[in-house]
C-alpha cells in the first residue's frame, strides 16, 4: 500500500514499511494503509464526470463522500484527469480540534466538515465553480424571476 504524498512534493511514494515518524507530514492519514478504496474510485470518478461536464475549470472546487467514521475529501488543487484513489483524504468526525490539527493542509476540509456534522442525511458533497455561474455572481447582482423555478423555490428573484 502507498501512502499520498501531494504530487509535486518532491516526496517519492514509498511502501508502509519504508516510512519512520519522521515522515507523518504531507501523508495521507489511513495510517493502516488506505481505505475505502471502492468508495475512492466512486469518487474520483464523480470529480471526473464533474470537469468533463464543465462544474468546475482546471483545479476549482472539491468533493467529499460520507463514509463510516468521517469522509473521504479531495486535496484542493488536484488535477480531477491525474486524480487517482490515492489522492483522496479521509477525515474522522467527532473530534473537531484534531480534524483541524490534522487536515490543515486541505483549504477547504473545514467547510465539509461543518455540513456533515449539520446534516447528517447528507452523504456527499460537490464543490463546484461552473465558468458561467461564476462569471455571473462577480456581477454581484441578483437574478431575476426568468423561470419558473425561481417562483416554485418561493422567491421573485434570487439574491447575489
Amino acid at each position: 500500500l502507498k501512502p499520498f504524498v501531494p504530487r509535486g512534493s518532491g516526496v517519492p511514494y514509498r511502501s508502509m514499511s519504508e516510512l519512520s515518524d519522521s515522515d507523518e507530514e504531507g501523508r495521507n492519514d489511513d495510517s493502516q494503509g488506505l481505505q475505502f478504496m471502492e468508495e475512492r474510485r466512486k469518487l474520483v470518478q464523480a470529480c471526473k464526470t464533474m470537469s468533463h461536464k464543465g462544474f468546475n475549470v482546471g483545479s476549482s472546487g472539491n468533493a467529499s463522500l460520507r463514509v463510516p467514521g468521517g469522509f473521504l475529501v479531495t486535496a484542493s488543487g488536484e488535477l480531477y484527469g491525474r486524480m487517482l484513489p490515492e489522492d483522496i483524504y479521509f477525515i474522522a468526525m467527532g473530534n473537531d480540534d484534531e480534524a483541524r490539527a490534522n487536515n490543515a493542509s486541505l483549504a477547504e476540509w473545514r467547510l465539509h466538515y461543518d455540513l456533515y456534522e449539520k446534516r447528517p442525511d447528507a452523504m456527499a458533497i460537490l464543490h463546484a465553480h461552473p465558468l458561467y455561474s461564476t462569471a455571473l455572481s462577480c456581477q454581484r447582482k441578483d437574478i431575476p424571476s426568468f423561470h419558473y423555478m425561481v417562483a416554485a423555490a418561493g422567491g421573485k428573484e434570487i439574491k447575489c
